[in-house]
């Protein structure tokens, strides 16, 4: 029997929305399924770019370190030809300079200073004498861990000190000694020194000449040109000029000599010492004049007053004018 053509008319009119329905579902679920995998995708792809980013930064380190890692080795290389075998001395890379060389034979070698320059160091020559004071100091703008790579030397090459104060080491052989700042400063001096016992006592070659007091200021200024080959000029009141240090220490030691009526009145001596050496120097001037007084001077021919205040000393013999 066959259906009656309203009633297939009836059914495919109720099973066209049903369809459309399912079809819109069906379409709904595969965006929904499409968006979620380009999501998922973009996650990956993400993920995969930020661990390429991250490789690639990681070598970029790793590069950088191994490039410092490989200026430090080589400068490390480079530094320890500031320093010789032998504790203060000068390493190969001063050439042929040598302390006890004249101010003008220093200067004449400068250009043999390049490659301290290129480590990043400045050279100072303290005193035009024959004995000058050699003075390593980073340039400004050096790297900052210029000072700990020198200090490091510096104990691998010599050792460690043969005495300290606070921020600063030093090192002594035979007539030459280096002393080194490794404050903010961070300074290497090679210099030479004379010892307590000769630093001041009664002969002309004392560094602090006692015997020139009362003598023409004329004799003392010809002394001290034979000696340090440098002109010494004779103002109307003082003779000025400058000296090495005393034991363990660092600097040289700069000198006064009043004048009055043409001749010395007395001498006044200043200088940067250790503890160690502050001691020696009083055992010294107890030899030349005997114990001290109450005050702690001495009131022997001539008087002699002795200051010393963080490091630095001052001495002074018979009669200086303020």
């Amino acid at each position: 029997m066959a259906l009656p053509t309203s009633t297939i008319a009836m059914a495919v009119l109720t099973c066209i929305p049903f369809g459309l329905a399912v079809r819109d579902t069906v379409r709904q679920r595969t965006a929904a399924q499409t968006e979620r995998e380009r999501i998922e995708q973009r996650a990956r792809f993400d993920e995969q770019q930020e661990a390429l980013a991250a490789e690639r930064d990681y070598a970029r380190r790793q590069a950088e370190r191994e490039r410092e890692e490989r200026e430090q080795a080589e400068r490390a290389a480079a530094m320890s030809g500031l320093l010789g075998d032998s504790p203060t001395s000068l390493g190969p890379l001063f050439g042929d300079i040598a302390i006890g060389m004249s101010g003008e034979e220093l200067y004449t070698r400068s250009t043999q200073l390049a490659a301290i320059t290129a480590l990043g160091f400045r050279v100072h020559v303290e005193g035009r004498d024959h004995v000058p004071s050699i003075v390593l100091v980073p340039r400004r703008g050096s790297s900052d861990d210029l000072c700990d790579q020198l200090s490091a030397q510096l104990v691998t090459r010599w050792g460690r000190p043969d005495a300290e104060d606070d921020e600063e080491l030093f090192w002594v052989t035979g007539a030459r000694r280096a002393s080194f700042w490794r404050s903010a400063t961070c300074k290497l001096r090679f210099e030479r020194y004379a010892p307590p016992e000769s630093w001041i006592d009664r002969s002309t070659d004392s560094v602090v000449p006692i015997a020139a007091i009362g003598k023409p200021a004329k004799a003392l200024a010809a002394q001290l040109e034979q000696r340090l080959f440098v002109a010494v000029s004779v103002e109307d009141d003082s003779v000025v000029w400058s000296d090495v240090g005393v034991g363990t220490g660092s600097g040289r030691t700069s000198l006064v000599a009043n004048v009055s009526g043409g001749r010395v009145t007395g001498i006044l001596a200043t200088t940067r010492v250790s503890t160690n050496t502050q001691d020696d120097i009083i055992a010294q001037l107890t030899a030349l004049f005997g114990p001290r007084a109450d005050d702690g001077n001495w009131t022997g021919k001539p008087p002699v007053t002795l200051d010393v205040y963080d490091g630095h000393l001052t001495l002074t013999a018979g009669k200086v004018e303020e």
